[in-house]
C-alpha cells in the first residue's frame, strides 16, 4: 500500500498547485515530481501485478491463464467484428 499511498500524494502534490507547476522557473519541480510519481507506480503497483505472480505461480499455469485470457479477447472481438459488419449492411 506504500506506493498506492505516494503515488496518491504525489499526484495531488502536481494538481491542486497546477498553477505553480506551468511558470517555467517551476518546471524542474515539476519533473522530479512527476519522476516520483513514476517510481512509486513501479514500485509496488506494478511489482504485484508482474513479479509476485511470475514468482508463486508455475510457469504452465501462467502460459495456460494467458491463454485462456488471449482467447476470450479474440472471441469477443470476433463477436463484435460480427455484429458491426451486420449492422452496416442493414
Amino acid at each position: 500500500m506504500l506506493g498506492f499511498f505516494f503515488m496518491t500524494v504525489f499526484m495531488f502534490a502536481i494538481a491542486i498547485p497546477y498553477d505553480h507547476w506551468t511558470k517555467r522557473d517551476n518546471r524542474m519541480g515539476f519533473v522530479i515530481m512527476y519522476a516520483l510519481t513514476f517510481f512509486f507506480a513501479n514500485f509496488e503497483p506494478n511489482a504485484t501485478t508482474f513479479v509476485v505472480p511470475a514468482e508463486i505461480f508455475l510457469a504452465r499455469l501462467r502460459s495456460t491463464c494467458h491463454g485462456i485470457s488471449g482467447c476470450g479477447w479474440k472471441g469477443g472481438s470476433r463477436c463484435r467484428s460480427l455484429r458491426v459488419s451486420l449492422r452496416c449492411t442493414e
